[in-house]
């Protein structure tokens, strides 16, 4: 009996498709959620979003990274907000960040109604948390904001 083998798809550096495909994402978050580095930029988006009442303050008291949580009717926004980098190192600010993650993760199940996730669901819902932070951070650096 032959063993048939599957074809390797290798990408060339400016390969474009021939066709269109869909998104990889098996499932939408249920939460919008925001990355800022700078509190004008998050009073900024405060008040694009129409927030009602007293604003919270853009990192807590002894925090360098905070994640706030925002309602208006059933949607919800989770903003992840760093502070001043200066004098940590790039595992330090990651791990900083995989810690917000971790409580975005926490609202989106609780948003779900999803209280016990399979582990692997789990695991891959906080690396795509995770490298999307991480990505935000990188490419604010990139900008220098």
């Amino acid at each position: 009996m032959a063993i048939k083998s599957k074809p390797m798809i290798r990408k060339k550096v400016n390969d474009k498709p021939a066709i269109k495909y869909i998104d990889k994402t098996l499932v939408l978050s249920p939460c919008y959620i925001g990355f800022c580095t700078t509190e004008k930029a998050f009073n900024k988006e405060l008040k694009r979003l129409n927030v009602k009442g007293e604003w919270p303050s853009f990192l807590g008291k002894y925090g360098h990274a905070t994640t706030h949580f925002l309602e208006r009717d059933k949607d919800v926004t989770c903003i992840v907000c760093l502070g001043s980098t200066k004098g940590r190192t790039r595992v330090q600010i990651h791990a900083l960040l995989v810690h917000e993650a971790v409580h975005v993760w926490q609202q989106i199940k609780k948003t779900m109604g999803e209280p016990n996730p399979s582990d692997e669901f789990e695991a891959y819902a906080l690396q795509n948390i995770c490298q999307s932070l991480f990505e935000l951070y990188e490419s604010s650096r990139n900008r220098g904001s």
